[in-house]
């Protein structure tokens, strides 16, 4: 697996420490919530996106992709009115700009708040979500970055785009490469979906894969469906990042350590 990140929600803080122990342990990538990088989003701009990018390339660290770019921002609705969906395409502007500058090609959209159907059954809102995913696809792509389209489920308050098979379709329905498939182990899972029927259905046009637990957890008590992906990784030429997805644990570098150890030992 030479291709292996680990995103930057699983420590606050002591960038440095962190990224030497990633180049120890044979990481080579950091998927970034840019929120993270400077606290705000105000502070947010091209110079404090190029420094974090130099201090992860210091370590031999490249920025795989971006995640929670609307963190923070319940108001940028999907399916929101006229007014709200152009302040969404603004800020996905921004992010893919971000992106471009730390040279990620891929933005994980999940973002369940900021995917609510507000009043609309799930095949109205499934047309509008499609014609607003190809606008905001032709907006990253201006950037030569993708959005990961990733399926939430409805334990994590997911009430469209629920299911990996439905992701897989509106992709194939864009049919854009600012569209991207993604895929994640903990929101397939949750969704009671075969994780090993997910990989094997859709791994020709997979172009980014989370390793995560339920509920974001650390790597300590491990799931039994990380032995299926892996197995079905296996059988299959997908060659994207593998990016580690866990939230911070009470002691970051020991958490960090163990999962990777764990992953590695698991999916390599």
């Amino acid at each position: 697996m030479n291709k292996l990140a680990i995103s930057n929600l699983a420590w606050t803080g002591d960038n440095f420490k962190v990224f030497k122990l990633l180049s120890k342990l044979g990481v080579t990538g950091v998927e970034v919530a840019p929120g993270k990088i400077t606290g705000d989003w105000a502070s947010l701009n091209e110079k404090a996106m190029s420094l974090f990018r130099e201090q992860c390339e210091d370590y031999g660290l490249m920025i795989s992709s971006f995640q929670a770019f609307l963190f923070g921002k319940p108001e940028l609705q999907l399916l929101g009115d006229s007014k709200c969906f152009a302040a969404l395409k603004h800020h996905i502007a921004f992010i893919a700009q971000m992106a471009q500058i730390a040279g990620a090609t891929v933005l994980v959209y999940g973002a369940p708040k900021n995917r609510l159907l507000l009043g609309y059954d799930s095949s109205e809102g499934t047309l509008i979500a499609v014609e607003r995913l190809a606008t905001l696809a032709e907006i990253c792509w201006g950037y030569n970055v993708s959005l990961g389209l990733e399926a939430v489920p409805p334990s994590y308050g997911g009430e469209i785009i629920t299911s990996y098979k439905e992701s897989y379709r509106i992709v194939e329905q864009v049919n854009h490469p600012g569209l991207v498939f993604h895929l994640d182990t903990g929101c397939t899972f949750l969704n009671n979906d075969s994780i090993a029927d997910a990989i094997e259905d859709t791994w020709k046009q997979m172009k980014h894969f989370h390793i995560s637990q339920p509920q974001l957890s650390n790597f300590a008590a491990v799931n039994e469906y990380h032995n299926e992906a892996a197995s079905a990784l296996n059988g299959c030429d997908y060659s994207g990042w593998h990016c580690i997805e866990m939230l911070e644990s009470d002691s970051p570098l020991e958490g960090i350590e163990q999962a990777i150890k764990v992953v590695k030992s698991i999916y390599s």
